[in-house]
């Protein structure tokens, strides 16, 4: 047995090194996503019948829903969806209540 990885010459998997480090991105992004939700901006269009909701420091997170609920599960949805986009493009994110991805994501 050998490798680069010491802990198979004692006889474990490094796998869980793996997971540990999935874990701890999946912690710091859901810290972030709540962190950027206790931000969002809500108000009732009463011209259009709907809730707009808005998350300002994070240009074009935006949504509408028929309900304050509605509104606030499609802000969620878009917002998890910017991020992977930002992810996928190369583009940073901006720092969250003192959360920061740039090395995370």
């Amino acid at each position: 047995m050998g490798g680069a990885c010491p802990a198979l010459r004692r006889g474990y998997a490094c796998v869980s090194v793996a997971v540990d480090i999935a874990w701890y991105n999946l912690a710091m992004l859901t810290q972030y996503l709540e962190a950027a939700m206790r931000l969002a901006q809500y108000e009732y269009l009463t011209e259009d019948g709907v809730y707009y909701g808005e998350i300002p420091p994070l240009a074009g997170v935006w949504a509408t829903g028929k309900t304050l609920e509605d509104c606030q599960q499609e802000l969620r949805e878009v917002l998890e969806e910017w991020v992977a986009l930002r992810q996928q493009w190369g583009q940073s994110l901006p720092p969250v209540e003192g959360i920061s991805l740039t090395q995370v994501v």
